[in-house]
Order: structure tokens, then C-alpha cells, then sequence
């Protein structure tokens, strides 16, 4: 089936300026700089994907029995919320063993990313990432909010960004 946008949404004039913009500006050099910047921060984003993992797996069945249902969205809140969790200790062992094809929800994992004084982004930056990984990244598909990605399937779409060929 084909996705079809809500029509109900209400979406801001200026909003849509800055996602054209934002495409617009993403050249193949723009694309592969984002990549590569996120690459270089690639011990960071492995925490962020063990702390969102982690916020999951911790709402247990209560995220099983909202599959595929708006409340998806209130997830990123908590998540981001407990960025600093991730450096108390607990993630060292856990990290090393976690499954790297474990999928997470984007959305709550792009906040944790921009909340984390370590990763040094905005939200701008985190759209362009999310863009490059969606448009140029390969078999990403995050167009939906609760769309997830696996810790794999982002080292993946960031290399085949970084060894692309210029178009």
C-alpha cells in the first residue's frame, strides 16, 4: 500500500520554506560532510541507540500493545528526556553486548542525539542527517515518525553517503 499524508495535520507555511531549503541545499558534498560528521561521532550515536534501546525495552509491553498507534510520539519525550542516563555506568557492559540489529524509533533517537551536550547539534543538523540517511542512504526508509533504524542500518547508510560518487 501506498502512504498517503494526513490531510488533518496543520502544517506551518514557514516549515515547508525550510524543508525545501534543506533539500535543496543538500548537494552531493552537503550529504557526504553529514555523513562523515556523523561517522566522526560514532561512539556518541552508539550510546544514544543503547539508551533509546534501553528506554524501550523498559516499556516493555506497554510499546507492543502500541504498535502502529499515535501514542509512538510520546515515547521521544522520556527518551530524550534521560539523555545523561547513558554515561552512569550502566551502558559499558551492556553496550559491548547489545544487538546492533536492534531496532529503535527514530524520532526519540534524532532528540537524544540534539539533547546530548557531547554530539554538539540543533535540530537543523539532526534534519539533515535524517534527510541523508531517508533520500541517499540506501534501504532507510524513515519517512513516518515511529519509523525505526537499527544501530547497523545507520553505519551502513552513513557509508555508502561517505563512498558515493558525486552527482
Amino acid at each position: 500500500q501506498d502512504w498517503v499524508p494526513s490531510v488533518e495535520a496543520e502544517v506551518e507555511p514557514d516549515r515547508i520554506y525550510e524543508t525545501v531549503n534543506l533539500l535543496v541545499s543538500m548537494d552531493a558534498k552537503a550529504r557526504k560532510e553529514i555523513a562523515q560528521d556523523f561517522r566522526d561521532r560514532w561512539e556518541f550515536i552508539q550510546d544514544a541507540f543503547a539508551q533509546i534501546a534501553e528506554d524501550q525495552s523498559e516499556e516493555g509491553s506497554d510499546a507492543e500493545d502500541m504498535e502502529g498507534q499515535e501514542p509512538a510520539f510520546e515515547a521521544a519525550e522520556p527518551a530524550a528526556g534521560d539523555a545523561g542516563s547513558a554515561e552512569d555506568g550502566e551502558g559499558g557492559e551492556d553496550g559491548e553486548n547489545r544487538d546492533v540489529d536492534s531496532p529503535v524509533k527514530i524520532l526519540p533517537l534524532l532528540e537524544l542525539l540534539v539533547e546530548d551536550e557531547r554530539m554538539g547539534i540543533d535540530r537543523t543538523h539532526a534534519a539533515a542527517l535524517l534527510v541523508t540517511l531517508h533520500w541517499w542512504g540506501g534501504e532507510v526508509d524513515l519517512r513516518m515518525p515511529a519509523a525505526t533504524i537499527t544501530e547497523a542500518q545507520m553505519a551502513a547508510a552513513l557509508e555508502t553517503v561517505i563512498a558515493s560518487e558525486d552527482d
